[in-house]
């Protein structure tokens, strides 16, 4: 069609059906996005959540995806609003400024708003501009006008971030601020960026420390000598006993790498006990190991690179199945990085890096283990779509 030839009432005409049409089909997919949501259909398709569905699987701008998803959910409580979406009266940006506070009441509340209120101030808003509609808003729900995170990607690919913090909250950040001042000089930006240095590398898996270099960081001068140890028994007086009893019950036994579990031979202190690292490093020296394990077995002891090694004659029996430990769950992040949910119909990858979980690939109810290879990371959607999907192989 050449619009150029239709004259001025034709084309208002034209563009006053097409606008008709816009909303009739808005409020269709409104009603689509939210049998969706109730079939939780994303999930099995891969993605995170509905709005990653609608971003990447559908092809939506972030903002046209999450006012459409506000809708869908006000619609899913108040089936009329589709009427009023259609007929124009109530627009998606309305919509969704009505469902965000709402959200965020339950939140901050922890009870949910009641479905009659929000209709009468769904009511109360239509054939609003977005200035009125932000006063009545306010006024109905006794909140000020906020304003949102903004951020503006600028020509260089920094990013330009614009934040409003409650008194509160700002409280905590200039705490923050003051706490890491000598690192950071007190600036705001230097601070969060500290901040996540540091919660970044709790997350990295820690480097194996190795027995002679933790008794080197405890006796220096010691560094310097060979590790070896006699088979000199340790002295047998009640004082020494009642040392070696207390540091066995505070000593953690480490299993060395490379040693299988059912055979424990390497035995370190753990760094952990970091008030007692220089009696037990002592009475290693003193009694060579052999006071901190003298009720395991009679051994004969030897030294490896790593660390000091007892051969039992009664191996100790450990429990099959280790236990999930910080440790295990950082290799497994540091390994994975994202979820690892995937469609096999499509090919799809979730991705997700927000709020991850250790997931067990065999289920645990099912006899599966803890082996770094029987888990992965989920995101908590997925992992919870997982548990929900295996409820009925539970016997």
């Amino acid at each position: 069609m050449d619009l150029a030839k239709l004259n001025n009432q034709e084309l208002h005409l034209k563009i006053k059906t097409l606008a008709g049409e816009e909303r009739r089909l808005t409020q269709e997919v409104v009603s689509h996005i939210a049998e969706i949501d109730r079939r939780k259909l994303y999930l099995k398709m891969a993605f995170p959540s509905l709005f990653e569905y609608l971003v990447r699987g559908i092809g939506y701008s972030e903002g046209s995806a999450q006012r459409r998803i506000d809708a869908a959910r006000i619609l899913q409580r108040i089936p009329e609003v589709a009427s009023q979406i259609e007929g124009g009266s109530l627009n998606l940006g309305q919509i969704s400024k009505v469902q965000r506070i709402c959200r965020d009441l339950k939140k901050n509340n922890g009870t949910a708003v009641d479905v009659d209120f929000q209709k009468q101030v769904l009511f109360k808003i239509q054939n609003q501009g977005s200035r009125n509609t932000d006063l009545i808003l306010a006024q109905e729900f006794g909140t000020e006008i906020e304003v949102e995170e903004k951020n503006k990607i600028q020509r260089d690919e920094s990013v330009r971030i614009e934040l409003t913090f409650s008194k509160e909250n700002m409280e905590i950040i200039n705490q923050a601020k003051s706490l890491l001042s000598n690192k950071t000089g007190g600036g705001l930006k230097n601070t969060i960026l500290e901040m996540a240095r540091r919660t970044i590398k709790s997350f990295e898996p820690k480097q194996k420390v190795t027995a002679e270099k933790e008794i080197s960081k405890i006796h220096p001068e010691s560094a310097c000598r060979k590790s070896s140890f006699t088979e000199t028994p340790p002295p047998d007086n009640p004082q020494s006993q009642s040392k070696n009893r207390q540091l066995k019950k505070d000593a953690e036994i480490v299993i060395s790498s490379g040693v299988h579990s059912d055979s424990p031979q390497g035995l370190i202190l753990q760094q952990s006990f970091a008030t007692r690292k220089d009696e037990i490093a002592s009475l290693a020296f003193k009694n060579n190991l052999n006071a901190a394990t003298s009720t395991i077995a009679p051994a004969t002891s030897k030294v490896t690179a790593t660390v000091a090694v007892t051969e039992t004659s009664n191996p100790i029996h450990w429990p099959k199945v280790k236990p999930l430990t910080p440790k295990t769950k950082r290799q497994i992040l540091f390994r994975d990085q994202c979820c690892q949910f995937k469609d096999h119909q499509t090919g799809n990858v979730c991705g997700s890096t927000l709020f991850l979980n250790v997931d067990h690939i065999h289920p645990k109810f099912a006899g599966g283990n803890n082996e770094l290879q029987n888990l992965q990371i989920l995101c908590a959607a997925h992992n919870q779509f997982r548990y929900e999907s295996g409820k009925n192989l539970r016997c």
